[in-house]
């Protein structure tokens, strides 16, 4: 099993509705930095989380340092950290962890397919 930190807190109407997509669809395929010790996902919190719960495992695609982030794919707010929408994957990074994570920041065990 590997640990994920989840970016968003988990909506448990969202988390029913994909649950429900999921099982239907399959596993989910996730971006995600290397953190070391454990991944972060830079998207596709409640897919983790359902993922984990349906026991599905799930695609990780680690972010290329040298290549780019389109961040209109991802699915939540950059908080206006950059000026332009594609961003070189190393300044993405970090800026997205430049800051810790707190401690006891969600997460999910999963299974990488």
């Amino acid at each position: 099993m590997t640990t994920i930190i989840l970016v968003n807190d988990i909506d448990t109407v969202h988390l029913a509705e994909v649950k429900a997509e999921m099982a239907n669809l399959g596993s989910p395929k996730i971006r995600a930095i290397d953190g070391g010790d454990c991944l972060i996902a830079i998207e596709g919190s409640h897919r983790l989380r359902a993922a984990e719960e349906l026991g599905l495992s799930v695609e990780i695609e680690i972010v290329d340092e040298d290549g780019e982030i389109d961040l209109d794919t991802l699915d939540w707010d950059d908080n206006n950290w950059f000026d332009e929408r594609v961003v070189p994957a190393r300044d993405f990074i970090e800026r997205f962890t430049d800051h810790p994570f707190p401690m006891g920041a969600a997460t999910a065990e999963i299974e990488v397919a």
